[in-house]
């Protein structure tokens, strides 16, 4: 019996720099548009990046991070060969008429909510998430606004050990006055302007709500609609609007009004284009057992109106029936 090989393309760095460098999934365009986009944002934002469960969003947004910091000439990654490949890669859709573009410079963190939802309180695990993901422990000594909004701003809130982060890098007797300030709205604010004022650049913060738990993902979003406000600031929220609305009513009521609910919190909602289907059938061999297995697989798809994950998952059950033959014991009479 010959190995069965997996088509379920998983998100990790090698898969996410070869799909972008080889724009495998057809979606490069769509990153270059979503890129200009942002470019174009001088205020507080939040945009609901919406599409199916299994259409691809989280390769999108992981993605997404990729090409922010391959733009971003103050990030580390923009100096590596994988960030060459990105930006020619990318180029191609953006400079059509020959004129490069410049892109604001944007520190980017990506944030799994599913990953955090046994926490107390969603904006500690953004916090740390925040400062995991754009500051080192040097950096962060040498930012004594941004210290003492994190010693106010643990001490507000429960739920992530940013107390036991801080007191690594500051004087313990600093915590002590500094538990005593309460104005959180602008600690927050201090906070997240000590993380970009030194360039011009904004905070992009990637969400992924979908699979979290329905009580963390209402907190969170209201979370972030009170006390995030800084101009500098853009959410991205990848969701399944439609499971989102179930989830809001399953936390306030099913006559609740969730569609006009989650209007409060999106200025933008963005549909996550489909992919180019042929395309990705055939960068994965998919159409490798003959004419009329090409006929029937697609059209089982189309009936069936598979997204990504459920074609993968379709054609590595194929592969497996393949590989086994009939017992003659259990066959019918030939006639």
């Amino acid at each position: 019996m010959k190995p069965i090989k997996s088509y379920v393309i998983e998100p990790t760095y090698e898969n996410i720099i070869d799909t972008l460098c080889k724009d495998s999934l057809k979606r490069n365009k769509d990153l270059s548009n979503f890129l200009e986009f942002l470019n174009l944002l001088e205020r507080p934002c939040s945009i609901a990046l919406n599409g199916k469960w299994g259409c691809g969003k989280t390769f999108f947004v992981k993605q997404l991070k990729a090409v922010i910091e391959a733009y971003n000439e103050n990030h580390e990654f923009s100096k590596t060969d994988d960030e060459s490949k990105i930006k020619e890669a990318i180029d191609k859709h953006i400079n059509k008429d020959g004129e490069t573009k410049q892109f604001i410079p944007k520190k980017v963190v990506y944030f799994d909510a599913w990953v955090n939802d046994n926490d107390e309180d969603p904006i500690l695990s953004i916090i740390y998430e925040i400062i995991r993901s754009t500051s080192s422990e040097n950096a962060l000594k040498c930012k004594k606004g941004l210290m003492e909004s994190l010693g106010a701003i643990a001490d507000f809130f429960t739920g992530k050990d940013i107390t036991r982060l801080i007191k690594g890098v500051i004087p313990e007797d600093l915590l002590g006055e500094l538990k005593k300030q309460k104005n959180i709205h602008d600690h927050i604010s201090t906070f997240l302007e000590s993380l970009l004022d030194e360039k011009e650049e904004r905070l992009v913060i990637i969400n992924e709500l979908d699979r979290c738990k329905p009580r963390f993902a209402v907190r969170l979003l209201e979370r972030v609609k009170h006390y995030f406000s800084n101009d500098k600031v853009t959410f991205i929220f990848s969701v399944n609007m439609d499971e989102l609305q179930h989830t809001i009513k399953h936390h306030y009521g099913n006559k609740f009004d969730a569609f006009r609910y989650l209007d409060r919190f999106f200025d933008f909602r963005y549909m996550l284009p489909q992919i180019n289907l042929m395309e990705y059938y055939r960068s994965n061999n998919f159409f490798n057992g003959g004419y009329y297995y090409e006929k029937v697989s697609s059209k089982v798809v189309k009936v069936y109106n598979f997204q990504l994950r459920e074609i993968q998952r379709y054609r590595s059950s194929i592969e497996i029936l393949q590989c086994y033959e009939p017992s003659p014991y259990n066959r019918t009479n030939e006639f």
